[in-house]
């Protein structure tokens, strides 16, 4: 069971707001080639889009302690005919397993970690502002 709290949908665009502005943050740090930082800031468009995604379709927000919690909430959510929802759940999915090594861990980010995590951001942020309008 996700642990959820409730939101008033309208307020979706604020994740979408927060998403759209860590993602331009992720963008300029990847041009400074500041790997680690565009990962950090990449990860958390991703949570925020997810935020977005969920407070519109379901009125509720993952408020667990793990961030992949989220990706069981989404899978409730009901997409378009014809979208991959797998796909988009990898690629948050993926995102978020680059959480802790960008924040916590020794490894650095690589360059080539950070140009994967800023595709798949956007990917996910596009199809999020696609899914609240």
């Amino acid at each position: 069971m996700v642990n959820t709290r409730a939101v008033t949908p309208s307020l979706h665009q604020n994740y979408l707001q927060k998403a759209q502005e860590c993602f331009a943050s992720a963008q300029d740090a990847f041009a400074k080639n500041h790997w680690n930082s565009c990962v950090i800031n990449a990860v958390y468009s991703g949570i925020s889009a997810a935020d977005a995604l969920t407070v519109f379709h379901l009125s509720q927000r993952c408020i667990g302690e793990r961030h992949n919690e989220v990706l069981q909430l989404i899978r409730q959510i009901k997409v378009l005919p014809g979208m991959d929802l797998n796909k988009k759940i990898q690629q948050l999915s993926s995102l978020l397993g680059l959480k802790n090594q960008a924040e916590y861990e020794e490894k650095l980010i690589t360059s080539n970690e950070a140009d994967l995590a800023l595709k798949h951001a956007e990917r996910f942020l596009d199809w999020a502002k696609e899914l609240t309008r």
